[in-house]
């Protein structure tokens, strides 16, 4: 195979496309190639190695022979449930948990299987949406490296032998009243949880819970408790707001409500929107998915997040709208940072949110800064007139505080020996911990401790026993939406693996049973017992087919009045005594947006997924914006140190326009260690290393150190040559207002001979595909729900540096400006156009893409033999080759998560978008059967049914 050769630079022409530019290296006219391919086989064999295998292979088929079978009766399958019908996916409610707070999903089943993950339309915190975690839970599922049995000291053990251990552990325990029992868990707000919690502490009165949430802020609850003398929980209607602040929040993409806000922030991005469009303000350190759909977007350094706070409290205090309140806080807003940006910003959004009318604003923190911003920012919500309208407050769901540290109480008793008993259900707190608590050896002085997880990890050889946990789909639960509403979660399979959920081990510590109760008999039990009494039969079974129980959201409370007169006493002593000095480098932790904490780190959908906003796959790095590149002489790949506090950790750099100068940006979740077999191992480094109690999200003081190594970072950004075509399109809302074409569509080409005739377009139904790009915030949602419902394979790090990715839908970022202050970022979604006059289809030799006469572009696998002419012609580069047959790779068990609906594509096919073909024809049976047409609006490609924005629109 000749090695691919490299573009040609394109010249930069005024008023064209090339405006827009994806990389550092693209902004600046570098060519750029992929890797030249390789021309041996990974698979291939020597004839020795043939000979060896065929003498095992004799061996193994006689020994087979000699094998005892299973026994046990078997039952023939005689007569078949009416909800079952062969061939037809069954869709069934549940939840997923994430920080404490439950999405409501809906997964499709085929014969026993969980298969694809959907949204439920009626759960008020997805509304049919998804995020990328969401879609990758169903290949967690089936993963073959999850955790299979119980241990006790790293050596295997049994279930019956734990259960036996603590009914003998348990009375002791009680003896004492529960003296040294305490209990670890992740954020929850399940109602089960609580009654189980409330049956422990009755058996053991000293007992204590404690909670641990390493990618949760709790910045929010501190400060309203600061401001109103109680725990509150703010909810946000972006419908109604006119003009949004968001200072270092990444709320339409982080969150229990980002899929939510996420459509609210959208349905205001259009003209047609109703109230009209809002204007959003976007003040942070790294670029978000948020800031790309931001009007104004200013780069600052974490520190200084605060400052700008005080300098927009600051110029609000001189509007007449809001003066009457703030003018008591002028003294704190002295502390600010005067910076020329800083200053010139705030007075604009001043002025801004001063002209919106009371209550048509909002101002949002996110959880990396600390309650003295989220106080701030109540202060200026309640000036303006939001609290009770943009702002809503009610009793906070969460069973107890939890956040990015281990509880100090909790980590004191562990080191003074006062812990007998501890029993953990967080995800792996001896990696995800902050360095300075030193879990690990704090662990040590624990007698009898107790981890309940998915994976083998660092927590799990720490323990003293090691209980394999139940996957989400594998387990019976239940759990409140970020509104209050009671959401259920339900089995979709057996456990494959030997797991067992949360309630059932607690239920054990309550005294429930001898043996492992049943987490159905515990669900449906304690909410028999709760009032209005007794639940029946048809309540139960409404609640499981809504996945929810409806009216049980929380009220509102009364808004609180805030203290004028007392906030300078309340928000002083949290405020920097003075302006920040020089500023030195800074580090900055995010949770990734593919694996958030950690927890989604041996998902191959997520590891191949490019991240949102680097377009990084199979590792992560650390962010520097290019001034700062330039002038610590680094470039993207330079492996360095990074020293904090005397702690330190290595990883690689990668220069990211938009980022903060002087600022380095590590993400979480990377770099923990599985079981020897772990997919991901030795992909990505541990940036919790650098993380403390006392400054979980940023810090000052950072030392970098460049080793002289360099580390292959795989970015998929540049693999596809666009050669300056009008792909990217964007105008303002004036130029559509005069009726004026974007200069980006203004260069024509005449009319091209052709071989064959056109294809003529034929009455009926037409597919066809639409996607607002003034929607689309790069989520990726999309990408993961394609990969998911069409087999679509992974092909490893070493496949995608050679540019042999075989996702059928990616998502393109383009900057426009200069490089180092871009001043927009726009984010297409790009996939198979099925053009009216394809391309491929004109150079096929064998007929294997052909056009159909309802619009589709199609592929017929069987006549393929891999010639690639097509993928040449394609101008948008959106077709994928088989060099090797990656699905052959997979354990039967990850085979499981296939679509039986979607072919298993081979070695030397081509493939691409088929605008989900067999969910059309799904449709076509089902209306010849109820004598009718396939009714608008009832096919949906999978990109589009799980975009938070609705960005993507498919139909007839």
């Amino acid at each position: 195979m000749p090695p691919l050769k490299p573009a040609p630079p394109q010249a930069c022409q005024p008023g064209t496309q090339v405006e827009l530019w994806r990389s550092a290296d693209e902004r600046e006219g570098s060519a750029h190639a992929l890797p030249e391919p390789s021309t041996s086989e990974s698979d291939a064999i020597s004839r020795r190695g043939f000979l060896q295998l065929l003498g095992v292979a004799s061996a193994s088929v006689s020994l087979g022979a000699c094998s005892r079978q299973p026994t046990g009766p078997l039952l023939p399958y005689t007569r078949q449930p009416t909800e079952v019908t062969p061939g037809t996916p069954l869709h069934f409610a549940t939840s997923s948990v994430l920080g404490g707070y439950a999405t409501g999903l809906l997964v499709q089943c085929w014969e026993g299987r969980p298969v694809k993950v959907e949204g439920n339309p009626e759960h008020p915190a997805s509304l049919g949406a998804t995020g990328v975690v969401h879609q990758a839970l169903a290949q967690q599922l089936y993963d073959a490296q999850r955790a299979k049995e119980v241990r006790r000291a790293g050596a295997p053990s049994s279930w019956q032998e734990f259960v036996t251990w603590l009914a003998s552990r348990g009375e002791q325990l009680q003896a004492s009243g529960g003296a040294g029992l305490r209990f670890l868990l992740e954020a929850t707000s399940s109602p089960l949880l609580a009654d189980l919690r409330e049956r422990i502490l009755s058996r053991y009165p000293s007992a204590r819970f404690h909670f641990f949430s390493p990618a949760e802020g709790d910045g929010e609850v501190a400060a309203a408790r600061l401001l109103f003398g109680r725990s509150l929980a703010a909810r946000y209607d972006l419908t109604q707001a006119d003009v949004l602040v968001a200072l270092d929040s990444d709320f339409a993409n982080r969150g229990p409500f980002s899929l939510r806000y996420a459509r609210e922030l959208a349905d205001r991005r259009v003209p047609q929107g109703k109230g009209g469009m809002n204007r959003l303000y976007c003040i942070e350190p790294t670029l978000t998915p948020t800031g790309t759909l931001a009007d104004h977007r200013l780069r600052v350094r974490p520190t200084e997040v605060e400052s700008f706070a005080l300098s927009l409290l600051h110029h609000l205090a001189g509007e007449p709208a809001a003066a009457p309140r703030l003018t008591v806080l002028r003294e704190l807003a002295a502390r600010r940072g005067k910076s020329e940006p800083l200053e010139r910003w705030s007075a604009t959004i001043a002025r801004d949110l001063a002209r919106a009318s009371p209550g048509r604003s909002l101002i949002v923190v996110g959880d990396g800064q600390p309650a003295a911003v989220h106080a701030l920012a109540l202060v200026m919500n309640a000036a303006l007139g939001n609290l009770g309208r943009t702002v809503a407050f009610s009793e906070p769901v969460l069973l107890g505080p939890a956040g990015p540290g281990i509880p100090t109480e909790l980590l004191e008793e562990m080191r003074a020996g006062r812990v007998d008993t501890l029993l953990v259900d967080a995800f792996n707190p001896v990696y995800s911990a902050p360095a300075d608590a030193a879990l690990g050896d704090a662990f040590s002085k624990v007698a009898h401790s107790i981890y309940r997880s998915l994976y083998w990890d660092e927590t799990a050889r720490a323990a003293r026993w090691f209980l394999p946990a139940a996957h989400a789909f594998e387990a019976w639960s239940d759990a409140r939406a970020f509104d209050g509403t009671v959401s259920t979660v339900q089995p979709l399979i057996a456990p494959l693996f030997n797991g067992a959920g949360l309630p059932e081990i607690l239920a054990l510590f309550a005294g429930l049973g001898p043996q492992v109760p049943a987490g159905f008999e515990l669900l449906r039990g304690s909410w028999q017992r709760r009032p209005p009494g007794r639940v029946g039969e048809l309540d139960w079974k409404r609640w499981m087919s809504q996945g929810m129980i409806s009216g049980s959201s929380t009220a509102p409370v009364t808004t609180p009045e805030v203290p004028w007169e007392r906030l300078s006493g309340l928000l002083g002593p949290l405020l920097r005594s003075s302006p920040p000095s020089a500023p030195g480098l800074e580090l900055h932790l995010i949770p990734s947006r593919r694996m958030y904490d950690g927890r989604f780190l041996n998902v191959p959908w997520l590891l191949e997924l490019p991240e949102p906003m680097t377009k990084l796959t199979w590792d992560n790095a650390a962010l520097v914006s290019p001034s700062t590149a330039r002038r610590l002489e680094l470039r993207s790949g330079d492996v360095v140190r990074f020293k904090l506090r005397g702690r330190s950790v290595e990883g690689p750099v990668l220069v990211l326009p938009g980022q903060a100068d002087d600022v380095f940006t590590l993400e979480l979740g990377w770099g923990w260690e599985g079981a020897e077999e772990f997919t991901a191992r030795g992909f990505g480094f541990n940036a919790y290393s650098v993380r403390f109690s006392d400054a979980p999200w940023f810090a000052t003081g950072l030392a970098v150190e460049k080793t002289g190594r360099e580390h292959s970072l795989v970015t998929t950004q540049l693999h596809y040559e666009m050669h300056g075509r009008p792909v990217a399109l964007s105008a303002t809302l004036d130029e559509l207002r005069g009726g004026a074409s974007p200069k980006q569509v203004a260069q024509q080409r005449g009319p091209l001979p052709k071989l064959y005739d056109p294809f003529a377009v034929q009455r009926g139904h037409q597919w066809a595909m639409a996607i607002d790009l003034s929607r689309c915030t790069g989520c990726s949602a999309c990408v993961i729900a394609c990969q998911a419902e069409n087999n679509v394979p992974t092909v490893g790090q070493k496949g995608v540096g050679m540019g042999r990715e075989m996702l059928w839908l990616r998502v393109d970022r383009y900057f426009r400006g200069p490089i180092d202050e871009p001043t927009e970022t726009l984010n297409q979604p790009m996939a198979c156009v099925h053009c009216e006059y394809a391309p491929c289809e004109y150079v096929c030799p064998v007929n294997a893409t052909v056009h159909s006469e309802e619009g589709l572009n199609q592929m017929v696998y069987n006549r393929c033999i891999g010639t690639r002419y097509c993928s040449n012609n394609c101008p948008y580069k959106v077709r994928r080759f088989n060099f090797l047959a990656y699905t052959h790779r997979e354990s039967p068990v990850q085979r499981m998560v296939f679509t039986p609906d979607v072919t298993v594509r081979s070695r030397g096919v081509m493939e691409k978008c088929t605008y989900c073909i067999q969910r059309i024809e799904r449709a076509r049976i089902q209306a010849r059967i109820e004598g009718r047409d396939i009714p608008p609006g009832s096919v949906h490609s999978a990109c589009a049914q799980v975009c938070p924005t609705r960005a993507i629109v498919f139909g007839d």
